[in-house]
């Protein structure tokens, strides 16, 4: 479980990450192969996962009927996410 520490913690994730980006109470990582994965504060709906639940533990993403999205790069700011 991911929660908040005023040290660096080791998130787990299905595989190696080409892009982690953090937001003020959120993350996400893109994965080498282009899936993309959220976790933190949910509030605002910035994790992308459909709902605004917090999510301590990294989500898979998914984008137009896609079971995890594709992405290259991506950027989180207080209250959004984005990819491209």
């Amino acid at each position: 479980m991911v929660a908040a520490s005023a040290a660096p913690l080791q998130v787990a994730l299905p595989a190696a990450a080409a892009c982690v980006a953090a937001g003020s109470e959120h993350c996400a990582a893109v994965l080498l192969d282009g899936r993309i994965f959220t976790w933190g504060w949910g509030e605002h709906g910035m994790l992308g996962v459909g709902d605004t639940h917090s999510r301590w533990q990294p989500q898979g993403v998914a984008f137009g009927g896609e079971s995890v999205g594709q992405c290259r790069v991506v950027a989180c700011g207080a209250g959004f996410t984005v990819c491209a």
